[in-house]
């Protein structure tokens, strides 16, 4: 997969890994006789590898020693052909907001001064006299939507199932989060230094030319730097004690992670009326001063935000006065727009390709605003395959739904409030038919970077007046709209409205072919893998409503916690990357999806096969493309820094894992590959069955 991370922020990274490590007591290292495989891409497979030792590089071996350096595979060459189609329809478009950001975004490049000068008159941060008056000018910048140090982010709650204005935790900047979970910290220094030096230039040139310049530039780079660390560390996802021991990363914890998080209270305050003085010292009774909060806000009272908040207010007191807070949110304001600035890009990429990276990042950071501006040409690319889709998802309930009536680990109890959170479950498919409330206005005289600070803003503003102190079953839309891009290729599901979305993008002719049953059924496993979500680790703590409530007998939820004990341990023995065993705790939802995905996936291909006639060894062998197939969907190019940074930053397994931990729990799989042994093999009895 290629890595612009000099420059670009980071995405979701489905990367994937190279061969797995522990070998089996049952490893063979002959490869079985295989039986004739009618496999359309079988000049991709290596059939010298042992299926039973690594089946991802028995069907892709030789593509992925031969491809094309160009080839990204499967699932990264779609979303380029999407975003290609999207990003010709925004570029021709008559709406005279995509105009005007298409005229600045096609502009010549501004001096990267003359941006950042930009940035910090649109800001007017000013420079602190007390941490009380820098907590103020945080609050300030809240109001325009940017959250250094501390965030005030419109969300859902979880436990009054409603959505409000939460503080936590700062927010972390993407290039941050890519740079320091691949061990990259000389260059993010280098990043931060290059930055100040720039603010510098635009807002006070006379102190460059002091002899101290360097040493003191020094000492503000490290200041920042180490501000950048304590956020990092308080972001990330958490992880169990045995895979932080095992791996020797310190992984921290995500603030609002249940069960963490702990509602505090409601703070009722007028909008726009800020505390005149606040302390000092960093305290939830000073962030509520200076943070300017409305009626439905609520800051984290847990003990994982107050231990981050005596970290911060003492890196701020170490450096002896306020220069390193002021230093720091002029930093994080330029860095927020960072990849707005166009002459940051590499000298390598024509203006052509500039443009679509900067439509793409519009479309990752405001999919509000740019699912308005696609409304149109999302809803016609989906508009026929909607009902042949819910089609599909629905005979894939009905499997769930028989499934869960035989399961032999549940009792009565737990199975009828499974059966009622499966019957309400909601697919929401394609576009909705009408769109989310609220517009978009920006200034003509605006440049790039200032388009961009006001989309933030308004961006806030719109889902402050919407959706703030709403009820989430009650509000008009599903939240999706707000917070996921439609043009993405891809689906998801809620816990908190119960609810499956299949974005557009996913069910056109390109990934769901309407004369290709083929196809169809093989795409069809994702909707499976969603379904599941809803009764994953995370998801079985929610009800049929989505509110965060137990409906397990302590009997059924004990069974249920072994069975995931058996899941995580499976992963564990596979790797994540050379040297570095998997972490099956943090990957555990995901894989739990994969495989109640691939479990009704596959049980609904067989059906539709048999009721075509298929028998015998016609029969096997389109089972055996079935797995053929689904690996087929996880060709990807990797590198070692991806896997890396996907390892610390992505709940997902790699792509081979998606492939070797999960085919293995397949019993059939083993018979119709001959697989006997090897380093994936999985005893009869440790092939864990959940749902």
């Amino acid at each position: 997969m290629k890595k612009r991370i000099q420059w670009m922020m980071a995405a979701i990274l489905i990367g994937s890994m190279s061969l797995t490590s522990c070998v089996d007591e049952n490893d063979n290292p002959v490869t079985p006789e295989q039986p004739e495989l009618p496999y359309s891409d079988a000049a991709w497979m290596d059939t010298s590898v042992n299926p039973g030792d690594n089946f991802y590089m028995y069907v892709l071996g030789s593509w992925d020693k031969n491809h094309a350096m160009d080839d990204l595979g499967f699932l990264q060459n779609q979303h380029e052909k999407a975003n290609a189609s999207l990003y010709d329809d925004f570029v021709n478009s008559s709406n005279p907001l995509a105009q005007h950001l298409v005229r600045n975004i096609l502009r010549e490049n501004p001096k990267v001064e003359d941006d950042v000068k930009d940035v910090l008159d649109y800001l007017q941060i000013q420079k602190p006299t007390s941490l009380g008056m820098l907590l103020q000018e945080i609050g300030k910048l809240q109001d325009k939507g940017l959250n250094p140090l501390f965030s005030k982010e419109v969300d859902g709650h979880e436990e009054t199932h409603s959505v409000k204005e939460m503080v936590s935790g700062g927010e972390l900047l993407s290039l941050t989060r890519e740079l320091l979970a691949a061990g990259q910290d000389e260059f993010m220094r280098s990043r931060i230094q290059g930055v100040l030096i720039i603010i510098d230039k635009v807002t006070a040139p006379e102190i460059m030319e002091a002899p101290d310049y360097s040493d003191k530039l020094r000492e503000r780079v490290n200041a920042i730097y180490n501000l950048e660390l304590t956020v990092f560390k308080a972001t990330m996802a958490a992880a169990g004690d045995t895979q932080v021991a095992a791996s020797g990363i310190h992984k921290g914890y995500e603030l609002r992670k249940l069960p963490e998080y702990i509602e505090a209270k409601n703070i009722a305050r007028t909008r726009g009326v800020r505390g005149a003085a606040v302390k000092d010292e960093i305290s939830i009774e000073s962030l509520t001063a200076a943070f300017n909060l409305g009626e439905n806000s609520i800051i984290d009272n847990s003990d994982v935000f107050k231990e981050y908040m005596v970290a911060i207010d003492n890196l701020l007191k170490a450096s002896g006065n306020l220069d390193c807070g002021y230093d720091y949110l002029r930093y994080f304001a330029v860095m927020s727009v960072y990849n707005f600035i166009k002459s940051n890009y590499p000298e390598f990429f024509d203006k052509e390709q500039v443009a679509q990276s900067i439509y793409e990042l519009l479309a990752e950071k405001f999919p509000l605003l740019m699912n308005k501006l696609s409304y149109d040409f999302l809803k016609k690319k989906s508009e026929n395959q909607v009902d042949d889709c819910r089609a599909y998802m629905e005979e894939l309930r009905a499997l769930f739904r028989e499934r869960l009536e035989k399961l032999d680990w549940l009792s009565d109890a737990t199975r009828q409030a499974a059966l009622r959170k499966l019957e309400a479950m909601k697919f929401n498919i394609g576009m909705p038919d009408r769109y989310s409330e609220g517009e978009f206005i920006l200034d003509d005289k605006n440049s790039l970077v200032q388009d961009a600070l006001s989309i933030i803003q308004q961006d806030m503003e719109i889902k402050e007046k919407y959706l703030c102190g709403k009820l989430i079953e009650d509000l008009p839309l599903n939240l999706v709209a707000y917070y996921a891009w439609y043009g993405d290729v891809n689906a998801s599901y809620s816990c908190f409205d119960n609810a499956l979305t299949v974005m557009p993008m996913y069910i056109t002719e390109d990934m769901y072919p309407k004369n290709d049953e083929h196809t169809r059924l093989m795409v069809s496993w994702i909707f499976g893998h969603e379904i599941t979500h809803g009764f994953d680790s995370k998801g079985a703590k929610y009800d049929e409503k989505g509110y965060l409530k137990n409906w397990w007998t302590a009997e059924d939820a004990a069974k249920f916690k072994e069975k995931q004990d058996k899941m995580v341990a499976l992963f564990n023995r596979l790797e994540a990357f050379p040297g570095q065993s998997a972490n099956g705790l943090f990957t555990l939802d995901e894989n739990m999806a994969d495989y109640g995905g691939l479990t009704l996936g596959y049980e609904l291909f067989k059906r539709k096969k048999q009721q075509e006639g298929l028998s015998g060894k016609a029969f096997d062998r389109a089972c055996q493309e079935f797995f053929l197939d689904y690996t087929k969907n996880w060709r990807t190019a990797y590198d070692l820094e991806s896997l890396q940074i996907q390892y610390e930053t992505d709940e997902h397994s790699n792509n081979i894992n998606r492939v070797n931990g999960i085919v293995t729990l397949f019993d059939d799989w083993y018979r119709l590959f001959n697989v006997t042994g090897g380093k994936i093999y999985v005893a009869p009895e440790n092939r864990v069955k959940i749902w």
